[in-house]
């Protein structure tokens, strides 16, 4: 029996470090692996609209180096170029979007264009799409169907997603022509959509393993045991959702115009501000005026009002309808995607917009309490000139109008009807007048 030789100790430490190395490799992968097997996963309730385009911008950002993002459609419709916006925003990401209306809910007319934009598009039991002929929402708030050149165009529209993403053709048309509704079992054997789930956990389930296509090309689907991460807007976003709403922007802009309306026809500023401000947020709600720029008129309309407020006497009025336009403003602009680079950069352009605001409220504060220790001067009509419409003289009182005002009046002299007097004093109600001469 022959002896077999040892290994040498540099071959055995080789090894060694071949092993640790390989374990390392492993260990990275599962790491990197483990931290992109996430799933985002956003609710699009209530009626899509420019509220709708930046909730899921900020969805899509989010979601970014995730597995998917998942569109929990449960919504009645909305405008169509906001809808148009979403679709481009979903066909354009590299990260797969998933379509799902839940259980008992709805994606009617732009929720099922939506859908039908998605990587891939599921339903729940019970659920249902369709109608998606096009209508004209009036002022009031009432609708009606849209002419014959709108409908081609949005079913033309409709029938290319159903193409671009390998879907029923013919049902995509009927959404749009013949306002066709679908149940879930109903649509998947139609093709219209690839799977039914019965809530979220089981959507993730089944879709784990699938391959969709994207602009980065074919996908392998992750999502069997993801972390689920539920994206949520800020309070920008949420108000512009509100506005959205085609009853509130309705509501605000006839108050506006009435409002407006009275205001100009009565004294004082109160019924223009008002009255311009309800119409800046039914611009902004029906998708006329971008947020951002509604957020900058409100600043820009806020920093007049209390700039004049610094040049004049007294705190009233214009301060205080300055600073609630800011507010509103700032409110507004939160979110808002900047037009600068880095996050720091955006960081510091809202720190100098909240320092603005803080400065002028701290400042209008001080006035307000100066004024409420200085001691007031009450002038009233002396020095001012009127019209005697009532003869006067010594021990005898009549009347003078000043300044449209009638008082009773007395004088050293006598003073007959339409002749010009100066008042020179005043005791309680009664005014001592001379000829102006």
């Amino acid at each position: 029996m022959s002896a077999q030789p040892w290994p040498s100790p540099k071959g055995s430490r080789q090894s060694r470090a071949l092993a640790v190395l390989l374990l390392l490799l492993l260990f990275i992968q599962s790491a990197a692996s483990g931290a992109t097997n996430r799933v985002v996963v956003v609710s699009v309730n209530g009626t899509i609209g420019p509220g709708t385009v930046e909730l899921i911008q900020g969805a899509l950002e989010s979601a970014e180096g995730a597995e998917a993002l998942v569109l929990v459609l449960d919504t009645p419709g909305g405008q169509l170029e906001a809808t148009m916006d979403i679709v481009g925003m979903i066909e354009g990401s590299p990260v797969p979007v998933i379509g799902f209306v839940p259980p008992s809910g709805a994606a009617w007319s732009a929720g099922t264009i939506i859908l039908l934009s998605t990587h891939l598009a599921a339903m729940a039991p019970g659920s249902v799409i369709g109608s998606c002929q096009p209508v004209i929402l009036g002022p009031s708030g009432n609708a009606t169907p849209a002419d014959n050149k709108t409908v081609k165009a949005i079913r033309e529209y409709v029938v290319e997603r159903a193409k671009i993403h390998g879907r029923n053709v013919t049902a995509a048309e009927r959404f749009v022509t013949e306002n066709l509704n679908m149940g879930a079992e109903e649509a998947l054997k139609a093709g219209v959509i690839e799977l039914i789930a019965d809530d979220l956990s089981d959507l993730l389930r089944k879709a784990d393993g699938m391959t969709v296509r994207t602009v980065a090309g074919n996908v392998i689907l992750r999502t069997a045991g993801a972390t689920v991460e539920y994206y949520r807007p800020g309070i920008g976003v949420r108000i512009l959702n509100w506005l959205s709403d085609p009853s509130v922007y309705s509501l605000l802009l006839s108050l506006g115009l009435l409002i407006l309306m009275i205001g100009l026809f009565t004294p004082g500023y109160v019924g223009e501000v008002v009255g311009a401000l309800l119409l800046v947020l039914a611009l902004v709600g029906m998708g006329l005026v971008p947020r951002a720029i509604g957020a900058v008129i409100l600043l820009a309309l806020g920093a007049i009002f209390l700039a004049y407020e610094l040049i004049t006497p007294g705190f009233a009025f214009f301060g205080f309808t300055g600073i609630t336009l800011m507010i509103i403003g700032l409110v507004l602009v939160m979110g808002v995607p900047m037009l600068v680079k880095g996050t720091g950069s955006a960081f510091w352009v809202l720190v100098v917009l909240l320092a603005v605001f803080v400065g002028f409220a701290a400042f209008l504060l001080y006035k307000a309490f100066r004024a409420q220790r200085r001691r007031p001067i009450e002038l009233g009509p002396i020095g001012k000139e009127g019209i005697v419409e009532e003869p006067l003289g010594p021990g005898r009182e009549g009347y003078v109008r000043v300044e449209n005002e009638l008082w009773k009046a007395t004088a050293d002299e006598e003073i007959g009807v339409g002749e010009r007097v100066r008042v020179v004093s005043k005791e309680g109600p009664i005014l001592k007048v001379e000829k102006v001469q």
